[in-house]
């Protein structure tokens, strides 16, 4: 049984060791009221104030599952989506030209990442930031597009933003209005939910990066003369570059939102959602590649490492320093929100951090070094 004062000793650690300057944490079943704790200040160099279960967080790349493959769920389930339709033959036809070997590429492909995409590209050095949205989008669907890929459809799973920046557009493209709109009209509202936006612009938001900018961390040319990243402002380059919404990151949200869209995932399984279906039960299905590897549609699998998750756990990282996972089999969910690029991205040990917190010998409150 995980214990709230071992989690708060743990997260007290954490910032102890400089792992990141706060963190606040929700744990339990999907359906009851979380257990929960937090630690530390909002930042170091700036904001310093506590953190508690009100800080907003910089989800990065946990906007794929909160926001994207959610999105995604919900648009299949009406018939909207049509997760097997190649993406050339789709609604994105005639937004780029389709090089031949995206002639079998469908949108369940890019949710398992299973496209053969390479990771990743900087789309923010594709034209001057002062262009509007709609030529950038138009730049960055070409280009991703053109980027020759790594392996054929289906052989193998390569982690790559650019398949949720793509599943951003073709969401777009299906619903006729910008990402950040379609989560607040059809996830957001339903749900209730008060901080889950994308560009908040109110509340108590964590910071990220000091010195950051689109282009660049801390050492870039422009860093100084463009200072820290604006609170509200997303700490990924290509998103912010996109208008600060896009399939890959973007979103930011609290702990308490974060918790009732895991919860409506949960009904859902047996057709009590409010807002998504028992296709989830599809979604959080292990799609294997021609490898032996594999991930779930849009959610990545948690592997056994040593920690209380079972094999049938689903979830996923954010760069800046957020984890969610949901052990399906257990029914028991982790939420830990942290700024653990503030106030610099160099700082590391987050992931033995992890490990140790959720580790099934409770061993989560033992020091963590920054060299892991």
């Amino acid at each position: 049984m995980v214990q709230a004062d071992d989690v708060k000793a743990a997260l007290e650690e954490g910032v102890r060791s400089g792992l990141f300057p706060g963190a606040v944490s929700f744990w339990g079943r999907p359906e009851d009221e979380p257990a929960r704790a937090a630690a530390g200040l909002l930042g170091r160099s700036r904001d310093l104030r506590p953190v508690t279960e009100s800080t907003i967080y910089d989800l990065a790349s946990v906007t794929k599952i909160l926001s994207t493959t959610s999105l995604a769920m919900i648009l299949e389930a009406r018939g909207l989506m049509d997760l097997q339709c190649p993406v050339p033959q789709g609604p994105l036809k005639k937004a780029a030209v389709w090089p031949s070997h995206w002639r079998t590429i469908t949108p369940a492909h890019l949710l398992s990442h299973q496209s053969g995409l390479i990771p990743w590209l900087p789309l923010y050095r594709l034209t001057d930031s002062s262009l509007s949205l709609e030529k950038k989008r138009a730049a960055a669907l070409q280009a991703i597009a053109q980027s020759r890929p790594e392996a054929d459809p289906g052989r193998k799973t390569i982690y790559s933003d650019l398949n949720f920046i793509l599943l951003g557009f073709l969401l777009e493209s299906i619903s006729g209005e910008p990402i950040s709109r379609l989560f607040q009209r059809e996830i957001a509202r339903p749900l209730n939910l008060a901080t889950a936006a994308f560009c908040p612009v109110n509340g108590d938001i964590a910071p990220t990066e000091d010195g950051f900018r689109c282009g660049g961390p801390i050492g870039h040319p422009d860093a100084l003369w463009r200072g820290p990243v604006p609170l509200g402002r997303v700490h990924d380059d290509n998103a912010a570059w996109l208008g600060g919404a896009a399939g890959h990151a973007g979103l930011f949200s609290a702990a308490g939102d974060i918790w009732a869209i895991v919860r409506d995932w949960g009904r859902a399984r047996d057709g009590r959602g409010t807002v998504f279906s028992k296709n989830i039960n599809e979604f959080i299905k292990l799609r294997p590649d021609a490898d032996g590897g594999g991930r779930a549609l849009g959610f990545d699998l948690k592997a056994p490492d040593g920690t209380i998750f079972t094999s049938g756990t689903v979830g996923h990282l954010g760069y800046t320093g957020p984890s969610l996972w949901w052990d399906v089999e257990k029914d028991f969910a982790w939420l830990v929100l942290c700024n653990r690029v503030h106030p610099t991205a160099r700082c590391g040990g987050i992931i033995e951090f992890r490990r140790r917190l959720m580790s099934e010998d409770n061993s989560a409150v033992k020091p963590v070094t920054q060299n892991s």
